[in-house]
C-alpha cells in the first residue's frame, strides 16, 4: 500500500474512535451551525464533534509532495573535434533521470524545479556524459546560456560542446 493510501486511511479512520466516544459522552446538545467554505451547515450531536475533530486535523495537515514544478531542457550537443555523436554512448542526468538523447546530438531532459530552504524555487544541475570526453556539468539557474519560455521549458541557447579528455 503507497504511502498516500495510508495517510488517507489514518485521516478518515482515526477520528472515528473519537466521533463513536463524542457519540456516547457528549449529549445530542451540541450543535455547529453557519457558513463553512460556502455551504451552509447545520448538525448536531456526535456528528458535529466528528466534524469539528476533523475540520481540525485538515486545518493543520498539509498534503503530501510539497510545492514544485515539472520544466523540459532542450539543447544540442557538440564534440569539439567535430566527431559525430553515438546516441546510445552520450548520457545526460538529472536526478531523477528522465531523458531523451538523438541522433543530432540534441537532447530533451525533464527537471523537477523545487524549492530551496529559503523557499526560492532552483533547478537541478544538468550533467553531461561521453566516452572519451570530459564530464560536463551545468548549473540552469546560473546559466547565462539558457532562455526560460512560457511552457515551463529551459532552452539551452548555445550547444554544450564537449572537449576530449586527456589521454583520450
Amino acid at each position: 500500500m503507497d504511502p498516500y493510501t495510508k495517510h488517507l486511511i489514518v485521516v478518515f479512520l482515526i477520528p472515528v474512535i473519537p466521533a463513536f466516544l463524542f457519540y456516547k459522552i457528549i449529549p445530542s446538545k451540541t450543535f455547529v451551525k453557519g457558513p463553512f467554505q460556502g455551504l451552509q451547515v447545520d448538525m448536531s450531536g456526535a456528528f458535529a464533534g466528528y466534524f469539528i475533530l476533523l475540520i481540525l486535523i485538515f486545518t493543520f495537515m498539509s498534503p503530501p509532495g510539497g510545492n514544485w514544478e515539472i520544466w523540459t531542457v532542450t539543447g544540442k550537443i557538440e564534440l569539439a573535434d567535430g566527431e559525430p555523436i553515438i546516441e546510445k554512448s552520450l548520457t545526460v542526468t538529472v536526478q531523477p533521470a528522465l531523458h531523451n538523447v538523438y541522433s543530432n546530438g540534441g537532447f530533451s531532459v525533464n527537471v523537477i524545479r523545487s524549492p530551496d530552504q529559503s523557499g526560492t524555487m532552483k533547478f537541478p544541475r544538468l550533467i553531461v556524459e561521453y566516452p572519451g570526453y570530459r564530464l560536463f556539468s551545468l548549473d540552469l539557474n546560473n546559466a547565462s546560456e539558457t532562455q526560460l519560455t512560457s511552457k515551463k521549458e529551459v532552452q539551452l541557447t548555445t550547444p554544450i560542446v564537449l572537449k576530449e579528455r586527456p589521454g583520450g
